[in-house]
């Protein structure tokens, strides 16, 4: 049987789409997500996304807005279908090339299944409370009150809520189930909230119609994770509907970025600069010896171009440099090596940066001796999303050969590529704080991860997975602890003062 293009596997699925009532999809989809599944492991492998691929086709395929007399699918059509999209791997002819990276591979096919494999976890507040602690008329408070109408603390007992109601497995529910927290917050709070996270069909047809592969539908749809994260609540009459708890979690990590993100570089530009000082405050906590970048400058030139600060150790120099990006989906779905390297150039820079400052420490006299002395570098390269890069070697293995290297080849005697790893910000808390509670030591947690990822039966992808295998139990920042407190303590207060009952279809 000849392979097909992706477009005309699409169109193939999509005709059988539209044969019906587009609010039967929609609820089939619902159905099918919701299960029931005998496990988790069940759950995993109904490919949930594929699920929610289906109904973005469906919501951005025009021909059905007027659907209304079309019949309503049945579950076991809409299985069909579903089979279809699943099969559809081996059906395609892919324009990837035969010579791609299988980490890069890897990497695309963990992305959808990622989301929905890491635990509910409260940490979905941090960029909030990280604006929450910014001065009031900071240039990226003032951009978020214009975009939503709310203050970060209010956003973070709302999401808060939202999360207890969801996890508790509540997943469809009335607008007014949020009315204990309501008297606790400033009038206008929870639909302001609503706002950012539900929509209707025709709202969500303008969101997916409007998304850069409306027209022109590509290989890498399969592998990004579902764009309704965005808005993870489908409003259907005077009932919001949850498409899955994954989905509603990952929705809520993302939201502020995503919703910042719309101003793009002058965003950003402001926002590195409140992630470098979060993730340099962190290194700081611990009891070790930090060095940050102005040190590092006075050591070796002013103008030079050092990363963001060096953990002092007698056995080894750890460098941390942080890299905020808005990093959208396409970073990671792309399957082309050299177009992963374009996306991610920060890393690039993060490695050069870290090999020339290793070189340079070693030549300046103003150096302490212990840096200047040290046999061995790491790099932790900390990111603001989740990129899937893992160590240097499996990053430079992603880029085309050759690309991620340094100019003076004597900086990988120091500094090698095995011992870079690029990690989220979630889990560089969680490496710090154990650290920090001297559940670890960063030089022999750092040499074990090493050792482990050198054979293929213990490498990982994800500097959590090393830290679960040392049965390091989940850790946060200072800031992200004392905000899910106040949220805690607001929530409870709004509860005890509450005399009335929730709407039915759901309650806190």
């Amino acid at each position: 049987m000849p392979r097909l293009t992706f477009a005309e596997a699409y169109f193939g699925i999509r005709n059988k789409l539209r044969k019906f009532n587009r609010d039967s999809i929609l609820d089939a989809a619902l159905t099918t997500l919701r299960g029931p599944y005998k496990d988790r492991l069940e759950e995993m492998q109904s490919a949930p996304g594929q699920t929610l691929l289906l109904v973005k086709w469906a919501l951005q395929d025009a021909a059905l807005d007027r659907s209304e007399t079309l019949p309503r699918i049945s579950r076991q059509q809409f299985g069909q279908i579903r089979q279809m999209l699943w099969q559809l791997p081996d059906r395609i002819e892919s324009k990837i090339g035969d010579d791609r990276s299988p980490y890069l591979f890897i990497r695309q096919l963990l992305r959808p299944q990622a989301g929905f494999q890491t635990l509910m976890d409260p940490g979905f507040v941090r960029e909030a409370a990280l604006l929450g602690r910014l001065p009031v008329e900071h240039r990226l408070r003032k951009l978020w009150r214009q975009k939503t109408g709310i203050e970060p603390s209010e956003f973070m007992a709302m999401q808060y809520a939202a999360f207890a109601m969801i996890n508790s497995g509540v997943l469809s529910f009335r607008p007014a189930a949020f009315e204990p927290i309501e008297s606790a917050l400033p009038p206008g709070t929870v639909q302001s909230f609503l706002r950012l996270i539900a929509r209707t069909v025709p709202e969500l047809c303008a969101f997916v119609r409007g998304l850069p592969d409306a027209r022109e539908k590509k290989q890498s749809e399969m592998f990004e994770f579902p764009v309704l994260s965005r808005f993870p609540l489908l409003a259907a009459g005077e009932i919001l509907h949850c498409w899955h708890p994954a989905v509603f979690c990952r929705g809520l990590e993302g939201l502020v970025h995503n919703v910042l993100a719309e101003a793009g570089q002058e965003y950003i530009d402001s926002f590195s600069k409140v992630f470098e000082h979060h993730v340099t405050t962190e290194a700081c906590s611990l009891r070790d010896a930090f060095y940050p970048e102005g040190e590092i400058q006075r050591w070796i030139g002013r103008n030079s171009e050092v990363p963001d600060g060096l953990l002092s150790y007698p056995e080894c120099n750890i460098w941390v440099e942080s890299k905020a990006g808005i990093f959208d989906e396409s970073v990671m779905a792309v399957g082309h090596g050299e177009m992963f390297r374009r996306k991610t150039r920060a890393l690039q820079k993060a490695a050069s940066q870290a090999w020339a400052a290793s070189k340079e420490v070693r030549n300046a006299n103003a150096a302490p001796q212990q840096i200047a002395n040290a046999e061995t570098d790491y790099l932790l390269i900390v990111t603001n999303k989740e990129l899937s890069a893992g160590r240097g070697t499996m990053l430079a293995s992603m880029y085309p050969e050759g690309t991620l290297a340094p100019s003076d080849p004597i900086a990988l005697e120091r500094l090698p590529l095995a011992h870079m790893y690029t990690l989220s910000i979630p889990d560089f808390e969680r490496l710090i704080d154990a650290a920090r509670a001297g559940k670890l030591y960063l030089p022999t947690f750092l040499r074990h991860c090493i050792l482990a990822d050198s054979a293929a039966d213990t490498s990982r992808l994800y500097m959590h997975q090393h830290l679960a295998d040392q049965k390091i139990q989940y850790g946060r920042s200072q800031i992200v602890d004392d905000a899910l407190r106040a949220c805690e303590e607001c929530l409870t207060a709004a509860l005890q003062k509450f005399d009335g009952s929730s709407a039915a279809g759901g309650q806190l």
